[in-house]
């Protein structure tokens, strides 16, 4: 497992912790909840991120600059 794969293990499992958290209620309020919402989507944003990076390096269409 490289370290994309281990960032995007930690992205998606505070994504898991997040959804868990709304299931059991504990947005209080809908600005509480928005930002719950919020978290995930840019969470999942991330991993979108690394997905694009692994397929394009995967491609050879990547080119690191070191």
């Amino acid at each position: 497992m490289d370290e994309l794969e281990i960032i995007k293990d930690k992205l998606q499992n505070e994504i898991d912790v997040v959804q868990l958290e709304l299931a059991y209620g504990s947005a209080k309020s809908y600005d509480e909840y928005q930002k719950f919402c919020g978290t995930v989507k840019g969470l999942a944003t991330a991993i979108n991120y690394i997905e694009g990076l692994q397929e394009a390096k995967e491609k050879g269409e990547y080119e690191d600059d070191n």
